[in-house]
């Protein structure tokens, strides 16, 4: 009972450690170069970086990447070294965009 209770203990002390690294997860592109920042789109088809401070947002490669209703959007954000750095598409649903 001892090592159950003692295990449990642990378990608990670690989480804030384990949630600290997946807040840390997630690539932030505001400090990489535009070049680094394209590269991990293109390897990665679909990922959500880190825009700046407190945003977020999930860019493609590609059309393919994106749910049938959706259609691609360019781009671009704040790099290291650039001020707008085309890194790829968004995917936005064509039900709910204006002009439809």
């Amino acid at each position: 009972m001892k090592k159950i209770l003692s295990l449990a203990v642990m378990s608990v002390a670690l989480l804030p450690v384990s949630l600290a690294d997946v807040a840390h997860a997630r690539p932030d592109v505001t400090r990489m170069s535009c070049s680094q920042a394209k590269s991990l789109i293109d390897r990665s088809g679909a990922i959500v970086v880190s825009t700046g401070t407190y945003t977020y947002a999930r860019y493609v490669r590609s059309q393919r990447y994106c749910d049938r209703s959706e259609r691609i959007r360019r781009q671009t954000v704040r790099t290291r070294d650039s001020n707008s750095c085309f890194i790829g598409y968004i995917c936005v649903d064509v039900r709910n965009s204006p002009g439809r």
